[in-house]
């Protein structure tokens, strides 16, 4: 009887499971809303001194992206052509070879290679399911021709980001020598 009901689910259990899968699509469909961007961004040191038209614009460009656990979104040293912004899930950071850091939502990852214009220090993993945005180097130089403004806020928030990272790292010298 059970078997049976395995292979032939009553109406109850399809409509339970259709239920189930449209609530799973209308919350994936809510993590990568505007309003819902906007507010995610915000939180972003890199992006926090733009205008909520200026956020509109750099999420009208970005393409969204799903990875599975393991697969890897770029390797050390390649060419960065792209950024990404991590809006659900987990990343591993690995440089040669050995995790050194996790990565998990709301965080910028990728960025480092494409404004500096280096290979890429590190690879990055998905440790689960991952959503993000990609922004690539081709859409944010659009970007910036367009509107000045938007580069000149973006890096004066790229700034305060990498301060604060130093100040992390600075803190962290001092803790081993200790």
């Amino acid at each position: 009887m059970e078997e049976n009901r395995r292979l032939n689910p009553d109406r109850r259990t399809i409509k339970s499971k259709i239920d189930g899968d449209r609530r799973a699509v209308d919350e994936r469909r809510e993590l990568f809303s505007e309003k819902s961007l906007v507010g995610k961004l915000r939180k972003i040191p890199f992006f926090s001194e733009l205008t909520n038209d200026e956020f509109k614009k750099v999420i009208s460009v970005c393409s969204k992206e799903s990875f599975s656990k393991d697969d890897i979104l770029f390797h050390e040293g390649s060419t960065a052509e792209k950024m990404f912004i991590l809006i659900d899930g987990v990343l591993c950071v690995a440089l040669e070879g050995k995790e050194i850091s996790f990565v998990t939502p709301i965080s910028i990852i990728g960025e480092m290679g494409l404004f500096t214009r280096r290979p890429r220090s590190a690879t990055v993993t998905a440790k689960t399911e991952c959503l993000l945005l990609k922004l690539s180097k081709i859409e944010l130089s659009n970007l910036f021709k367009r509107m000045d403004m938007l580069e000149k806020r973006i890096y004066l928030g790229m700034i305060k980001e990498l301060s604060n990272k130093l100040r992390k790292v600075n803190k962290f010298i001092v803790e081993i020598k200790k």
